[in-house]
């Protein structure tokens, strides 16, 4: 017989959304092999836990909600969660995103190979009219697709750089958690998640489905506020990755050239300064690879995207100054 799954949402003040979150749920293919909803409430000040009760009932989902008595934030929400799952399978889902059709059915069918421990997928960026963003929040265009690598090294090479498994699209086997150390962290969550899979389990064990699985809302109240991830508070997640997977320690210079420019999209030209400092930085990541035999060549291929990108906005720049 297939595996069954469980689903985890922590929620937080999410009463605007949660009705739509569970029905986009309910209606995902791959249902059939549900074996629980496990919503936590962590300490909303809102109607959330009562509209989550009532719509696991509407759509007819077997769940719970739980209630946590003060706001622990998402990551010990999920972790909550996880601790209540007796399913072989977890899939995590926000309150405040909507499960594409294919969200559970394209990732149970990638942990059919036994090698597999994770997998993600794609997501689409959607505005809310009624929760217009905050000023500066996410600039990219109202459904704006974020295309995730599919294959393990090239993600075990991108996690280096920015998080290319997002936690609303994770689907993963509950055997995984015995073998990591689950993070603990305001933002970056995810991210860690799968670099400690990945330093557990070896890159094959992360896989993305190259399909969307979740419609990413856009609102003033999301904890990540833009695509640059506040930088400031993911520097640790940067320092760990870089020192378990490359054996490398970043100084603070480097690690804030790191983190300007490693995001997929949204970068900055770099001034002639950061684009020298960027070449010997890169260089030094690429030598390290090769010498913590992580990755290698996925690595080299990622620095020479990244260099491209760098190179093409510094032309673009000069060229305007003209």
């Amino acid at each position: 017989m297939s595996p069954s799954f469980s689903v985890v949402m922590p929620a937080f003040n999410a009463a605007a959304f949660i009705r739509d979150a569970l029905a986009a749920l309910a209606a995902a293919a791959g249902t059939d092999r549900l074996e629980q909803v496990i919503i936590v409430d962590d300490a909303s000040q809102d109607a959330t836990a009562a509209l989550a009760e009532r719509a696991l009932g509407e759509f007819k989902l077997p769940g719970i909600v739980l209630r946590n008595a003060s706001n622990l934030g998402a990551s010990a929400a999920r972790a909550r969660g996880f601790a209540c799952v007796e399913s072989p399978l977890i899939a995590c889902v926000d309150a405040d995103d909507l499960c594409a059709p294919n969200r559970f059915a394209d990732p149970l069918r990638r942990l059919d190979d036994p090698r597999v421990q994770l997998v993600g997928g794609d997501l689409v960026m959607f505005a809310d009219p009624r929760f217009p963003p905050a000023h500066g929040h996410l600039p990219f265009s109202s459904d704006h697709r974020i295309r995730m690598p599919t294959r393990g090294e090239d993600i075990a090479a991108a996690l280096v750089f920015h998080c290319p498994i997002y936690a609303s699209t994770m689907t993963f086997r509950r055997s995984a958690l015995e073998a990591i150390r689950l993070p603990r962290t305001r933002v970056g969550e995810d991210w860690l998640f799968a670099h400690r899979i990945v330093q557990a389990f070896g890159p094959a064990a992360v896989a993305n489905t190259g399909s969307v699985l979740m419609r990413y809302r856009r609102h003033a109240g999301q904890l990540t506020r833009n695509a640059f991830l506040d930088n400031t508070p993911v520097y640790p997640v940067w320092e760990e990755i870089l020192r378990a997977a490359l054996e490398l320690r970043a100084t603070a210079a480097e690690l804030t050239l790191h983190a300007k420019f490693s995001p997929p999209s949204g970068k900055p030209a770099p001034s002639a300064a950061e684009w020298r400092r960027w070449q010997a930085w890169s260089t030094r990541l690429e030598a390290a690879a090769q010498t913590a035999d992580y990755v290698p060549a996925a690595m080299r291929r990622a620095l020479v995207r990244i260099r491209a990108e760098l190179e093409s906005l510094r032309l673009e720049e000069l060229e305007s100054s003209l």
